[in-house]
C-alpha cells in the first residue's frame, strides 16, 4: 500500500492543515525549501495501479480459475515493490531531516497495516462461535495455532515449521492465515531494516549538513547521500545472492516449502526491489528525470526513441503481471524454471514503475497505451485500499467459496457465487479502509511516534489475548497413538541406523529391518555384504550420509573393521554377534577381526542366547517367535552401545515385545472398522508394509473417527530378496506341478501359505516382481516359475485361497522401474509384466455374479506409473525427480525416506478408497477418498494428481479353477446382427482387455473374414497375403502386411467386393442412432472450438466402446485383425519430429495434435469405459485405426465410414480398383483396368503428389509417387499466387528431375514484383490467366537463369538440411525410437528426388556461368 498515494494523503491532510500552516508561517521559506524540497517524494502512481491488477488476479487465483493457476509466479515482483517503496522511503527521509527517526517508521508501518489486520484475525477466530462454522477436530484447533502465529508476524514460520502448509495443494484444507505468510515476511522486513539505515545514517550522517549545499539539492547528491545509497545497493546485491543462493539450498535439504515461505529465501526479492531503488538514484540519467520538478526548464524533453524505450519496458511489466499467471504449465515444472531461472528477472521489473513516472512527466502521446493503462482512476482506485481486500479475500472464500482443491468453477452457480464473493470482498476492503484505517492513521499522525508504537504492541496483545481465550476450551486437536504410547517421553528425531549381515536363520532379516526396526534405524538400502569392503564403500556411506550413528551388526568377517578407518562414521559401533540360534554354527574368528580400535570405531563381542522355553505360548517355527528373539537382541545391543540407538526406536521395540509377550491377553480397543491388509512380496512389498505400519503406529489419528469410520490393520508378512506368489504352486495336488522348491518347507513358504489362515485378512496386497521374470536368479529364495502355465497356476492358488478365507480383493501392484530405466529409459520388464498378467486375467476372469459364485476382486495398481507417471508412453523418459522430490526411488529400486513414505500414502489412500467404494455400492470415488483416514494420509502425504490417483487402478472380477488345471478361455464366436448396445455403465475391465494391443501382436485375419463373409461381404476373386515385414529397421517389432490380389484375369469394370451398409462404422450412424445426438454436445462443443473434424471423432468413440466390450462387442473379430504397430506420425516421439524436414513434420506433429485433442475431449463422454479411455497406449491405437481405415462418403455430406475388408486394400497413385456405393448405401469395389491373376488388387488413398503427407498419415512411403511437393513454402500466399499454381498439389519436382511450370510461374511472379513493379506483375498474372504463352515466355527467357538460380539455391540449401538430419537420425535408438527407420526411409526417398532436380537445374546454371 503506498502511504503516500494522493487519496491517502487527501484522507490524512485535514487533521494537519491548522499545524502546516502556523509552522509555515514560523519558517524561513528558503530554509523550508531547502530542507522539504531537496529531495522531492515523488508519488509512483503505477505502483497503485499495479496493485489493483495484482489484487484482481490474486482473487481470481485463489477462486481457482484456471487462466491464473500460476499467478504465484509474480509474487517476487510484489515483495521488490515492497522493498522498492520501503527502500524509497528511508532514503528520502534521510535527505529531508539529515537523520533517519526509526519509532517514525515504526509508527507508520503500525498505523497502517495493524488495525485491518489485527481486527480480521479477530473476526475469524470469533466466528468459530456462530452457527455456520462447524468443527471437524481439527480446524478450529489448527486456526487457534495459525491466528496466533499471524498476530506475531510469523505465519511463514508456522506454515514451515509448527504446522506444515503445502502452498500448492490441491486437496488438504488450507490454513485460514495462509495468505499472510507475505505479509509476515515483510513485517519482519520493516522490524530489521529500519534498524539497518539508522545505522548507516549514523555512518554517513556526519558530514551531510557541512556538505548539502543549495546549489546540490534536488537530483545533484552530497557525498554523504552518494555513498549511502551505493552502500545500499551493495548490501542489497549481496542480500540477494545470498538469498537466491539459500533458496536452492533450501529446495534440496529442506524442500519446496521452505524455499517458498521462509523469510532468508524471500529477502533477495525485497532486495532487488531496494537495490532497483538505489541503482535510479545513482543513475545521473534517471534520477535527473524521475526527480525533476515541472517548472524546471533545464532538462531536456523525452526524444521519441527515449519514449518507445519507456513505452516498452513499461508494457513489459503490464504483460508480465497479466500473462504470466496464465502459463498453462506443471507446477513443479514452473517452479523450478521460476527459483533457477526467472524469480531474478521478475524481481528487477521494479525498477520498470521509474520509467513509467518519467514517460508520465511530459504529456502522453497517443500510441502509450500501456502507460494509460496504468493511469486508469479505477485501478490506481483499488491499489490505495488493496491491502485491506488482500486481508479478507482468502478468508471469505475459504469459508463461503470454492478455493483452488475444487478448481475450477465452470458451472453457472459457481460463477454466480465467485462473482458474489468478488464484490463482497472489495466492499469489504473499501469499506474498512475509509471508516476504519483512515481515521485511525488520522489519529497515528496526530500522535507521536512512541506512543502509537506502544499502543500497536498492546493491540497485538489484546488480539493475542481475544485468541487464546476464544479458543481456550476446544478439544485437544486429533491425538496420535504414539503420543500415549511414549508416555510423555520427548520425541527422538535421530537417524541411527542398524545393519545386519549374515543372519542365517531363513527370513529372520526380514522379520528384523520390517518388525524390529523403524523409520529412524532402518536403512534404506539392502544388506550389502560385510566382506566386499568396495560395496561397503558404495553403499554404507550411502546410507548414513545423514546419520548421527551407526550400529553394524554380524556374525562373521575375515577382515577387521580396523583396517579401514576412512569408511566409518563418528558413533560407530561393531558387534560381533555370538548367537547360535541366529548366526548358525560359530565360526573362527582370529584375533585380528576381534581387537579393537575405538578411536576409529567402537567394536564389541556379544553373546546372545535365547531359548525357545522363555516363551511357552509361541511356536518356534512363527514369525511372531522370530520376532520376539529379535526384539530382545535388540533392546540388549542397545545397552551394550551405550544407548546410542534412537530412544523413540527402542522405546517401540519393547512396546511390541510386550505385545506379543501378551498376545492372548491383549485388548485391544479400535474406535473404527478395521479393513485388515496382509503384505505379501518381496523387498519393495516389505517396506510398502514397513510404512503402512508406522503409519498405523505413529501417525494415524486415534480420536478423529467414528465407529462407523474405516481404518487400516497391517499384517507385513513380505520377505527381502524372497518370492511369494511363486510358493502358491505348491498347494496344487497334482504331481505334474510340483517343484523342488515345494519339498523344501521354509519359514518364509510357511508363512506365505498360512497367510490368508492365519490373518484372516479383508485384503491381500502382494507386490512381487519375481512372478514375472523369465530367466531364474542366482538366488535360489527368488524363485522364478519357468513356464507361463505355472505363473498363472501360481495365482489361480493363491485366489483360490484367498476364496476359502473369506477375502475380499486382491491388491497387485506393479513392479518397480529398474534403476537403469529411470531417467534413461522404458523397462521393458514393466510392458512383460502387465502382458502376463493380461494373460491371467483372460484365462480365470468371470462375471461378477458367476453362476458358479460371485468371484474375487483382482485390482491392479499401478506402481510404476506411480513412481514413473510417462512410463507407458513409448519413446520418453522416466524421470528420476517426479512429484516433488529430487530423487523418487533414492537407491533407484526401493521407496525409501520421504519419497518412499509418500508413496506408500498414496497406494495405501488408493486401496481405503477402492475398499470403501467396495463395501457401498452408494459410495463414489469422490467420497471414498475423503474418508477420515485418507484425508489425514493426504494431508500428510498430498497428491499432486498426476495422475489422479483413481487412474492408477482397474478392476475384474476372477474365479480360480478348483481343479488344478487352467483351461484356455473359449471365446464366443457368433454372428450377432450387427448393432450398439446402450453405452455401458459398469465396473471397468483390466487395461488391454480382450484385445491385445502391444505393438509386436501380430492380426488374427482368418477370423475375421469368415466374420464377414457371415454378415454378407461378397468376394470375387479377391484373396488376401500375409507378409510378415520388419517396420522401419526396427527388428524388435513386427507386423503383418495384407496385401489384396486377383485370383483369376479380371477385365475392367468387375465387382470384387461387395460391403452390406449394415456392417458400417458410420460417423452418422454413430451420431444420430447408436448414441443419440444429445450424448456428445460437450464433447462437440471442444472439438469445434479447436477445429477438428467431428465424424472423425464419432469413429474414435465408437471404437473405443466396441474395444471396451472385448469378446462382447460385435466388432471382435474386426478390430482383432487390425494393425498394432504403425508408423504414423501420431506415434512418432518428439525426437522423431525433429529428424523430419519441417513440411512433413508438420504433418506428422498434426496427427500428434488431433490425437491428443481427441483423447483429452472422450474424457469429456461421461458413459465411455473410464479406465478405456484414459488408457493412452489404447487411445493411440485407437486413433491410428479410425485415421488410416476410415474415409469420407463422396456425397458431399460429410460422412465418413469404416467399411470392413473394403479397408484393407492398399494405396498406389495408378490404382486398380476404385470404390462406389450404390442406391441404397452399400459399398462396391470393382477394377478400373484389366487385372492379370496375381497381380495386386489397390486403391488411392489420394495424396499423389505429396508423399510426406502420405508418410505422416498412414505410416508408409509411397515409393511409386509421380512427384512430390518442392518443399518450399516460405511464400505469403495471396489470391494472384494460388491462381497461377501456388500450393501443394502443383509446385511438384518429378522423380525424372523435371520441375512442375507452375513453379516457374510463381517464382517468376516474385521475380517481377521485386524487380518490376506491380504493373509488369499484373502484366503477367493476367497471362497465366488468359493462356497468353507469348506473354509468358518472353518474361521467362528474361529472367530464365535468376529462376533457375533461385530453384538451386533452394535445393541445395534443402539437401544440406537432409544431410543434417540424417545425421541426428543416425545417432538416435531405434530401440527408443523405432519408427527412426520408416523416417530416415522417407528422407532417402525425397533425397533422390531432389538430387535428379539437382542435376539438370545444375547443368542449366553451368551454362549461365
Amino acid at each position: 500500500m503506498a502511504i503516500n498515494s494522493p487519496i491517502t494523503r487527501q484522507l490524512i491532510a485535514t487533521s494537519r492543515v491548522g499545524k502546516a500552516k502556523k509552522k509555515e508561517e514560523s519558517v524561513d521559506i528558503t530554509h523550508r525549501f531547502h530542507n522539504y524540497r531537496s529531495v522531492p517524494s515523488r508519488h509512483v502512481t503505477s505502483l497503485d495501479s499495479l496493485r489493483g491488477i495484482g489484487v484482481i488476479i490474486v482473487i481470481l487465483y485463489h477462486m481457482g480459475y484456471e487462466h491464473f493457476s500460476n499467478a504465484w509466479f509474480e509474487i517476487s515482483l510484489f515483495f521488490a515493490m515492497s522493498g522498492f517503496v520501503i527502500t524509497k522511503t528511508t532514503v528520502e527521509s534521510y535527505e529531508r531531516n539529515h537523520h533517519f527517526d526509526v519509532l517514525k517508521f515504526w509508527s507508520k508501518r503500525v498505523s497502517r497495516l495493524l488495525p485491518a489486520l489485527l481486527l480480521m484475525l479477530v473476526v475469524v477466530v470469533l466466528s468459530q462461535k456462530l452457527p455456520f462454522r462447524r468443527n471437524d477436530g481439527v480446524q478450529f484447533q489448527r486456526e487457534a495455532n495459525d491466528l496466533f502465529y499471524a498476530a506475531v508476524f510469523l505465519t511463514n514460520y508456522n506454515l514451515v515449521y509448527k504446522q506444515p502448509d503445502n502452498y500448492f495443494d490441491e486437496f488438504s484444507p488450507p490454513s485460514i492465515t495462509r495468505h499472510l505468510w507475505t505479509l509476515s515476511i515483510e513485517e519482519q522486513y520493516y522490524i530489521i531494516w529500519p534498524l539497518v539505515v539508522w545505522c548507516l545514517t549514523n555512518i554517513f550522517g556526519a558530514d551531510i549538513a557541512s556538505n548539502h549545499s543549495n546549489a546540490e539539492r534536488r537530483y545533484n547528491h552530497s557525498n554523504s547521500v552518494k555513498r549511502f545509497l551505493q552502500t545500499i545497493f551493495l548490501m542489497d546485491v549481496c542480500i540477494m545472492i545470498f538469498s537466491y543462493y539459500s533458496s536452492l539450498w533450501s529446495i534440496e535439504n529442506t524442500g519446496m516449502t521452505a524455499a517458498y515461505y521462509s523469510t532468508w529465501c524471500r529477502m533477495g526479492d525485497i532486495a532487488a526491489g531496494g537495490s532497483a531503488y538505489s541503482f535510479a538514484r545513482l543513475v545521473p540519467m534517471i534520477s535527473s528525470r524521475w526527480y525533476r520538478e515541472v517548472k524546471n526548464r533545464n532538462i531536456q524533453p523525452l526524444t521519441t526513441g527515449e519514449r518507445v524505450f519507456l513505452e516498452a519496458m513499461v508494457a513489459l511489466l503490464l504483460l508480465t503481471v497479466i500473462c504470466v499467471p496464465m502459463i498453462r504449465r506443471p507446477t513443479d515444472e514452473l517452479l523450478e524454471l521460476y527459483f533457477h531461472k526467472l524469480r531474478l528477472v521478475i524481481s528487477m521489473l521494479s525498477l520498470v514503475p521509474v520509467f513509467h513516472s518519467i514517460q508520465e512527466s511530459e504529456p502522453l502521446p497517443k500510441w502509450a497505451i500501456a502507460s494509460k493503462i496504468f493511469r486508469l482512476r479505477f485501478l490506481s482506485f483499488l491499489g490505495t485500499f488493496s491491502y485491506g481486500v488482500y486481508l479478507v479475500h482468502w478468508p471469505v472464500i475459504v469459508s463461503f467459496g470454492a478455493s483452488r482443491k475444487d478448481r475450477a468453477p465452470s458451472n453457472d452457480g459457481n460463477m454466480v457465487t465467485n462473482a458474489l464473493l468478488f464484490i463482497l470482498t472489495i466492499l469489504m476492503g473499501y469499506i474498512s479502509f475509509v471508516y476504519y484505517e483512515v481515521p485511525l492513521m488520522k489519529i497515528a499522525r496526530a500522535s507521536t511516534p512512541w506512543k502509537t508504537v506502544i499502543a500497536g504492541l498492546l493491540a497485538v496483545l489484546t488480539t493475542v489475548a481475544v485468541i487464546l481465550i476464544t479458543t481456550m476450551n476446544l478439544p485437544p486437536i486429533v491425538a496420535f497413538e504414539n503420543e500415549h504410547n511414549l508416555e510423555d517421553k520427548p520425541v527422538d528425531e535421530r537417524y541411527t541406523p542398524v545393519f545386519f549381515h549374515d543372519m542365517a536363520a531363513d527370513g529372520w532379516s526380514s522379520i528384523f529391518r520390517k518388525n524390529v526396526l523403524d523409520g529412524k534405524t532402518r536403512h534404506s538400502g539392502k544388506d550389502f555384504d560385510m566382506n566386499d569392503f568396495e560395496e561397503i564403500q558404495k553403499y554404507y556411506t550411502k546410507e548414513t550420509k545423514d546419520a548421527k550413528a551407526s550400529v553394524i551388526i554380524t556374525c562373521d568377517m575375515n577382515d577387521s573393521p580396523c583396517n579401514h578407518p576412512d569408511l566409518w562414521i563418528n558413533n560407530t559401533y561393531w558387534i560381533w554377534l555370538d548367537s547360535p540360534l541366529i548366526c548358525g554354527p560359530i565360526k573362527n574368528r582370529t584375533k585380528i577381526t576381534l581387537r579393537t580400535c575405538d578411536s576409529i570405531v567402537t567394536v564389541r563381542e556379544h553373546t546372545f542366547r535365547f531359548e525357545p522355553q522363555a516363551v511357552p505360548t509361541l511356536d518356534p517355527t512363527t514369525s511372531e517367535f522370530a520376532e520376539v528373539v529379535l526384539l530382545t537382541l535388540f533392546v540388549s545391543i542397545d545397552d551394550l552401545v551405550d544407548y546410542t540407538m534412537n530412544r523413540r526406536s527402542v522405546f517401540n521395540a519393547k512396546k511390541r515385545y510386550q505385545e506379543l509377550l501378551h498376545m492372548s491377553e491383549l485388548q485391544k480397543r479400535t474406535i473404527c472398522k478395521q479393513i485388515r491388509l496382509t503384505v505379501l512380496g518381496e523387498s519393495i512389498a516389505e517396506k510398502i508394509g514397513s510404512f503402512w505400519k508406522d503409519y498405523i503406529d505413529y501417525d494415524m489419528p486415534a480420536s478423529n473417527v467414528s465407529n462407523a469410520s474405516l481404518c487400516p490393520e497391517v499384517t507385513n508378512l513380505a520377505f527381502a530378496a524372497h518370492s511369494s506368489l511363486a510358493h502358491y504352486l505348491c498347494l496344487s495336488t497334482d504331481e505334474v506341478h510340483s517343484h523342488q522348491f515345494c519339498s523344501q518347507p521354509s519359514l518364509v513358504s510357511q508363512t506365505v501359505l498360512t497367510s490368508c489362515l492365519d490373518t484372516k485378512p479383508d485384503a491381500v496386497v502382494i507386490h512381487d516382481q519375481y512372478w514375472a521374470f523369465k530367466r531364474q536368479s542366482a538366488n535360489p529364495n527368488q524363485i522364478v516359475l519357468p513356464s507361463l502355465f505355472d505363473k498363472i497356476l501360481a495365482f489361480n492358488m493363491m485366489i483360490s485361497d484367498a476364496l476359502q478365507n473369506e477375502v475380499s480383493s486382491i491388491y497387485y501392484l506393479t513392479k518397480s522401474p529398474l534403476p537403469g530405466v529411470l531417467g534413461v529409459s522404458l523397462d521393458p520388464g514393466y510392458t512383460t509384466e502387465l502382458e502376463l498378467f493380461q494373460q491371467m486375467a483372460d484365462t480365470l476372469a468371470c462375471s461378477k455374479r458367476n453362476d458358479e459364485g460371485h468371484g474375487i476382486r483382482v485390482v491392479l495398481i499401478d506402481w510404476a506409473r506411480l513412481i514413473c507417471p510417462n512410463i507407458s508412453d513409448l519413446g520418453t523418459v522416466c524421470k528420476t525427480s517426479v512429484h516433488g522430490f529430487k530423487q523418487i526411488l533414492p537407491d533407484g529400486v526401493h521407496p525409501v525416506g520421504d519419497s518412499g513414505e509418500w508413496l506408500s500414502r498414496q497406494i495405501l489412500a488408493i486401496i481405503m478408497a477402492d475398499m470403501a467404494m467396495l463395501l457401498s455400492d452408494r459410495v463414489s470415488w469422490d467420497e471414498a477418498i475423503a474418508i477420515p483416514v485418507n484425508r489425514h494420509l493426504l494431508q500428510l502425504a498430498p497428491p499432486d494428481n498426476q495422475p489422479r490417483l483413481q487412474d492408477f487402478t482397474a478392476h475384474a472380477f476372477h474365479l480360480p479353477n478348483h481343479h488344478d488345471t487352467i483351461l484356455p478361455s473359449t471365446r464366443r464366436h457368433s454372428t450377432p446382427t450387427p448393432k450398439t448396445p446402450t453405452p455401458p455403465q459398469r465396473t471397468a475391465p483390466l487395461r488391454s482387455y480382450y484385445i491385445d494391443t502391444s505393438e509386436s501382436t501380430p492380426r488374427d485375419l482368418t477370423p475375421m473374414i469368415s466374420w464377414c463373409e457371415s454378415y454378407g461381404v461378397q468376394r470375387n476373386a479377391l484373396e488376401f497375403a500375409s507378409t510378415s515385414n520388419f517396420n522401419g529397421g526396427h527388428p524388435g517389432i513386427q507386423s503383418q502386411d495384407m496385401s489384396a490380389y486377383a485370383s483369376q484375369d479380371l477385365p475392367a469394370g468387375t465387382p470384387v467386393l461387395f460391403v452390406p451398409r449394415s456392417l458400417f462404422l458410420s460417423s452418422y450412424t454413430i451420431k444420430h442412432e447408436e448414441f443419440g445426438a444429445s450424448s456428445l454436445l460437450a464433447a462437440e462443443e471442444y472439438l469445434t472450438k479447436l477445429r477438428e473434424p467431428l465424424p472423425l471423432f464419432y469413429l474414435y468413440v465408437k471404437v473405443l466402446y466396441e474395444y471396451s466390450l472385448g469378446e462382447q462387442s460385435p466388432y471382435y473379430e474386426y478390430l482383432n485383425s487390425l494393425p498394432r504397430h504403425y508408423d504414423t506420425g501420431t506415434s512418432m516421439t518428439p525426437t522423431c519430429y525433429e529428424c523430419l524436414p519441417p513440411l512433413a513434420g508438420t504433418y506428422a506433429k498434426n496427427e500428434r495434435v488431433r490425437y491428443i485433442n481427441y483423447r483429452t475431449v472422450a474424457q469429456t463422454v461421461g458413459w465411455l469405459d473410464s479406465s478405456v479411455k484414459e488408457d493412452r497406449d489404447v487411445s493411440k491405437w485407437v486413433f491410428n485405426v479410425v485415421s488410416t481405415r476410415s474415409w469420407e462418403v463422396p456425397d458431399g455430406s460429410g460422412e465418413r465410414v469404416i467399411v470392413p475388408m473394403a479397408d484393407m486394400f492398399n494405396h498406389h497413385y495408378d490404382p486398380e480398383v476404385a470404390i462406389s456405393y450404390d442406391e441404397e448405401g452399400n459399398c462396391i469395389a470393382y477394377t478400373i483396368k484389366d487385372v492379370s491373376a496375381g497381380s495386386p488388387l489397390r486403391i488411392s488413398y489420394g495424396f499423389d503428389a505429396n508423399p510426406s503427407a502420405l508418410f505422416a498419415k498412414y505410416g508408409f512411403v509411397d515409393t511409386s509417387a509421380p512427384a512430390t511437393f518442392w518443399k518450399y513454402m516460405d511464400i505469403i500466399p495471396s489470391t494472384e499466387l494460388c491462381s497461377i499454381g501456388l500450393s501443394y498439389s502443383r509446385m511438384l519436382f518429378y522423380p525424372s528431375g523435371d520441375i512442375s511450370p507452375e513453379i516457374f510461374d510463381v517464382l517468376l511472379y516474385l521475380i517481377l514484383g521485386e524487380k518490376r513493379g506491380r504493373q509488369e506483375q499484373k502484366v503477367f498474372y493476367d497471362a497465366c490467366l488468359n493462356g497468353d504463352d507469348e506473354t509468358k515466355m518472353a518474361y521467362l527467357n528474361q529472367y530464365y537463369y535468376e529462376i533457375y538460380g533461385r530453384i538451386k539455391t533452394h535445393v541445395d540449401k534443402f539437401l544440406g538440411d537432409l544431410q543434417e538430419l540424417e545425421g541426428k537420425a543416425i545417432r538416435v535408438d531405434k530401440e527408443t525410437h523405432p519408427r527412426i527407420g520408416m523416417i530416415r526411409e522417407h528422407n532417402d526417398f525425397v533425397r533422390g528426388i531432389f538430387l535428379r532436380v539437382k542435376e539438370n537445374v545444375d547443368a542449366v546454371v553451368a551454362q549461365a556461368a
